[in-house]
């Protein structure tokens, strides 16, 4: 808001206090009770005065003590110092003949000794119970008409007129007699009295709570989501673990998908995390790309990256073997002078090795027939030229025949010269 002076006045709304510092905004009074005075306990964020008006009973004096509201009467008076101190008898004989001292009060005894439809007279302090002419029974529990009609012209309402029983209750014939019951929000005995389940929070149970003079779980004063632990009948509200918000309010997830998140960050377990935290290999890098780890060996570094990685060695060039079936690899050099990898055939294999190599026919000319050489591991003519430029081993004009895994050259008859170079026809006189 703005003062009249036309400065910015800032107020904390209603439940919250400004933090110690005075100036990071504003939160709860308190998280639990250390948080207040010994006199205080926390409840809903705020610290409330243990002795609050209403804890003890009329005419009772409130003392803290150990965070607990300690009640008792002051000297002089008597009673129950969570419902009323007052000042009154503690014998029969300070009370009248038909009284009788109860709780430090002269009480008429007959509104809960007897039963149901008897009659009660007070004696000197002392009840006595009969059940009425025409009726039978136990007139301490209950006493019936002798006969299905009504006795002496009664009217089955005046067996609740006057009624019969206690504080508190309601009252309702049923043949011919009156049943006694509670009235909603009460407990007890109907014939005795009904009472209330409690009036103040020390009635209850230390989980429980007195609201609407009935002992309930007080975590409904609890937000959306938001965890509830209960002490000295105190609801204590906190968000979970990875949630945000006002526990008194709404509590919420920091994320449920990965785009919640910011690019560099994933969705783990509701809160945005790091993914690269713990997702890679000892030694390798990792990056992270639209919320996705992404593991990768440093330069000059070899290995799997989600498992290890370590330096760089030449024997790396070969394993696993980049060459093809049947190919091995052993360490190299380009013409640049880095290393790679250079794939050769096995020996009696033969092919392109970084394709693959099969094996061949032989290994040596043994392997072959008599006219046949092993060449390349492959048995052939040994009469055949290699060369592109020629067709045969022998030379011009000359014959071959293939002997012994060898080729013979020879001029032929009429012919002369040198059969591995030439042979022309003799120019005999």
């Amino acid at each position: 808001m703005v003062s009249p002076l036309g400065v910015a006045v800032c107020r904390c709304k209603s439940g919250y206090f400004p933090k110690p510092d005075t100036i990071t905004g504003c939160g709860h009074q308190c998280d639990d009770d250390d948080d207040c005075s010994n006199s205080q306990n926390c409840a809903n964020g705020r610290c409330v005065n243990i002795c609050e008006e209403g804890i003890c009973g009329v005419n009772a004096l409130c003392e803290p003590r150990n965070r607990r509201a300690i009640c008792r009467c002051p000297s002089g008076y008597s009673g129950d110092p969570f419902t009323r101190c007052s000042a009154g008898q503690t014998e029969n004989t300070e009370c009248p003949s038909d009284k009788v001292c109860h709780n430090f009060r002269c009480i008429n005894p007959c509104s809960t000794s007897c039963g149901v439809d008897s009659e009660c007279t007070v004696r000197n302090h002392v009840t006595v119970c009969q059940c009425p002419k025409g009726f039978t029974g136990d007139p301490f529990v209950s006493c019936t008409p002798s006969s299905s009609s009504n006795v002496a012209g009664r009217q089955s309402s005046d067996y609740c007129t006057p009624s019969p029983c206690g504080t508190n209750t309601k009252c309702r014939v049923e043949n011919n007699r009156a049943v006694c019951s509670c009235q909603d929000g009460f407990m007890g005995n109907p014939i005795q009295g009904c009472r209330r389940e409690c009036e103040t929070d020390f009635e209850c149970d230390a989980n429980r709570a007195c609201m609407n003079f009935r002992c309930q779980d007080p975590c409904g004063t609890c937000g959306t989501y938001a965890d509830c632990n209960v002490r000295n009948h105190r609801a204590i509200c906190s968000c979970p673990a990875n949630f945000l918000g006002d526990p008194f309010t709404r509590c919420y997830p920091e994320c449920t998908q990965h785009e919640e998140c910011r690019a560099t960050q994933a969705c783990f377990n509701l809160k945005c995390v790091d993914p690269c935290t713990g997702a890679c290999g000892i030694g390798a890098e990792c990056r992270v790309e639209s919320h996705k780890a992404i593991c990768s060996c440093p330069k000059g570094h070899t290995g799997h990256p989600f498992d290890r990685c370590r330096p760089f060695d030449k024997s790396d060039l070969c394993n696993p073997n980049p060459c093809g079936t049947d190919a091995d690899c052993k360490p190299g050099t380009d013409r640049q002078g880095n290393d790679r990898p250079v794939c050769f055939c096995r020996t009696g294999y033969l092919g392109d090795p970084l394709v693959g190599c099969r094996k061949g026919q032989c290994i040596d000319h043994a392997d072959c027939s008599g006219n046949q050489a092993c060449y390349g591991y492959q048995c052939v003519d040994p009469c055949t030229s290699t060369s592109s430029s020629r067709s045969s081993v022998c030379g011009i004009g000359a014959r071959c025949d293939a002997r012994n895994h060898g080729a013979v050259c020879s001029c032929p008859v009429g012919q002369d010269g040198d059969p591995l170079v030439e042979c022309r026809a003799s120019f005999r006189g």
